[in-house]
């Protein structure tokens, strides 16, 4: 049974509720269960206060009460009844709070366990799953842990209590008790089969619910366009599935409770009338037999519900569990060896790397970065430029031949520290919801003002920076929406240089950029590249001019290499086509 599965998958995940919440749901079952008893003597008190006539119940707690010296009289039985209500109620309370303070810290620690899985994954994970589903998983799927976990704990707590009840019930009419077990059987068994339907629901809300996470990142994202199409209820007809699917999810616990009511009153009666007529249970007995099929049959209602909302997000913990799983499997591969300073060079030597199911990308890849140098690569669309980019950044491994560092190996670095020695300028630089200065700060939390400002400096932004209204303490917006495409191609300059990074690498970092911007940039990029080796992808080809070296790539090899000048010179050559196209001419 998947509930089972996932009661047992939750208990191994916090021990702490095994050894600390399920004693106090068992002591607040038992103290739950004991006022019963206590009915029974005041029912027989009140009706024949010389007990002339009681129950067996009666009789045994008037037994227990005379043998610790004290009066057998409706006071002391009311105060003892009192009493236990009262030290029920404690004790419920503080596993109460308990129970909660576990399920806070089992939701808070899975979605950082989570989340930890997830970053500490190789990039092709994230590549593998979309979006949609990952955030979906984070943000919503595992608030369903805490869905999961009070079900569990309704469940132990209701199976306690019922089986308390239940040895109380036995001891005063087995044959009755018996009965009533039979008649709730087969009340609870048309709910115990909709869990079934329960999992199908859950599996659809999951599946919608990422669906529409993925739905709401993207139209946030493509905000401007979708206004510039008009084509807003377009985006808001995707909310449809998931909405659907919410109300199902929901129904199915909140619709199972009131078709057991009628049934519940169908059986209270038969008891009722079995008892009296059938099997001549005194009535203070009778009373109390009444209360535990009124209680038990609303626990058991209580504990199938609970069955049914596990079975409901299980498919959600399913996910969790494959993703994690999944993360962990594809964890980022890294070597022990630090990575301090680049001496002499970054080697390719016959790199060949392909994508799952697709040709290779880049081919017998044979080529040097040297250390403070200017490296270029350029080519057509799909030429193999990116993943270049990619293998050097450590996000993928050659399939064959190797990427060495001054010689060694570069999967024998510790990959953090390796990364952590770089500077990236992507071609379409993401700022964070923050400020121009907590933005700079992210690549170096230690740098001094003074570095900020050569940074800025260095990435020809400080004018523009002068020229905000708060200056470096500007919010940018999401994604640095309030600023230009120029300005957030600087900051993210500004950002990488921040690091002091043994290696610059800039992929199209002047695409999105005017000319004026693309200028600016160009000469920063110029004045570093004699202090950082860099490595530039680029298409405007105008902006390598003053490359030490630049490679063309094409269908994955290096079909040309040279610097502008001789590569301009080489008639029919790949680079002279490129650049005439974009209206360079080649020496006269």
């Amino acid at each position: 049974m998947r509930a089972i599965r996932v009661i047992r998958d939750l208990l191994r995940r916090q021990p702490l509720f095994v050894s600390v919440a399920a004693p106090l749901l068992a002591l607040t079952s038992l103290l739950d269960a004991a006022p019963l008893i206590g009915f029974a003597p005041i029912i027989d008190l009140l009706v024949h206060p010389d007990l002339s006539q009681t129950s067996p119940a009666t009789r045994h707690i008037t037994a227990w009460i005379t043998r610790a010296g004290l009066p057998a009289n409706l006071p002391v039985v009311a105060a003892l009844f009192v009493s236990l209500l009262i030290a029920k109620s404690l004790v419920a309370a503080a596993t109460q709070f308990i129970v909660t303070r576990i399920n806070f810290r089992l939701t808070q620690g899975s979605m950082t366990r989570i989340l930890r899985s997830f970053l500490g994954a190789g990039w092709p994970f994230f590549v593998r799953n979309d979006c949609g589903t990952l955030g979906n998983t984070l943000m919503r799927e595992t608030e369903k842990i805490t869905i999961a976990f009070e079900s569990a704990a309704a469940i132990l707590a209701g199976v306690m209590r019922m089986a308390a009840y239940l040895v109380i019930a036995l001891l005063l009419s087995w044959k009755l008790t018996l009965l009533t077990l039979g008649l709730l059987g087969l009340a609870l068994l048309p709910f115990h089969l909709l869990g079934r339907l329960a999992y199908k629901i859950g599996t659809m809300h999951t599946r919608a619910a990422n669906e529409f996470q993925g739905s709401v990142i993207e139209t946030l994202s493509a905000a401007k366009l979708i206004l510039g199409f008009g084509n807003q209820e377009k985006s808001l007809n995707k909310l449809g599935p998931y909405l659907k699917g919410a109300i199902q999810f929901v129904m199915v616990r909140a619709v199972s409770p009131l078709a057991f009511e009628p049934l519940g009153f169908m059986m209270a009666l038969a008891i009722l009338y079995a008892g009296l007529t059938r099997f001549q249970i005194p009535l203070s007995s009778l009373f109390i037999l009444l209360y535990i099929l009124k209680s038990g049959s609303g626990l058991a209602m209580t504990v199938m519900n609970e069955k049914n909302r596990l079975e409901n997000v299980a498919p959600a913990l399913e996910q969790i569990d494959r993703l994690e799983s999944e993360a962990l499997r594809m964890a980022q591969p890294t070597g022990l060896r630090r990575f301090e300073r680049l001496e002499r060079e970054i080697l390719f030597e016959g790199v060949r790397f392909s994508y799952p199911d697709h040709e290779a990308t880049l081919k017998d890849v044979t080529l040097a970065i040297p250390k403070g140098r200017m490296t270029a690569l350029v080519g057509r669309s799909g030429s193999g430029k990116t993943t270049f980019i990619d293998l050097l950044l450590g996000f993928y491994q050659p399939q064959a031949g190797r990427i060495t560092v001054d010689g060694v190996p570069l999967g024998e670095f510790d990959i953090l520290s390796w990364r952590r020695r770089l500077g990236f300028v992507p071609q379409d630089p993401f700022l964070f919801r923050a400020s121009i200065r907590e933005n700079l700060l992210w690549a170096n939390a230690n740098a001094a003002p003074e570095e900020i400002e050569q940074a800025c400096a260095a990435a020809n932004a400080s004018e523009f920076i002068a020229q905000l209204p708060n200056g470096l303490d500007t919010v940018v917006g999401d994604r640095g929406v309030r600023l230009s495409g120029g300005q957030r191609q600087r900051i993210a300059l500004a950002r990488a240089l921040l690091r002091k990074p043994e290696l610059l690498i800039l992929d199209e970092a002047t695409s999105a950029l005017d000319g004026h911007s693309e200028l600016l940039i160009q000469k920063s990029v110029e004045l570093l590249s004699k202090s950082v080796t860099v490595v530039a992808i680029a298409h405007r080809l105008s902006t390598i001019k003053r490359a030490d070296r630049i490679h063309v790539l094409d269908q994955g090899r290096v079909v040309e290499s040279g610097s502008f000048e001789r590569l301009m010179s080489i008639s029919g050559g790949e680079f002279l086509k490129a650049a005439e196209l974009q209206g360079l001419k080649p020496p006269a």
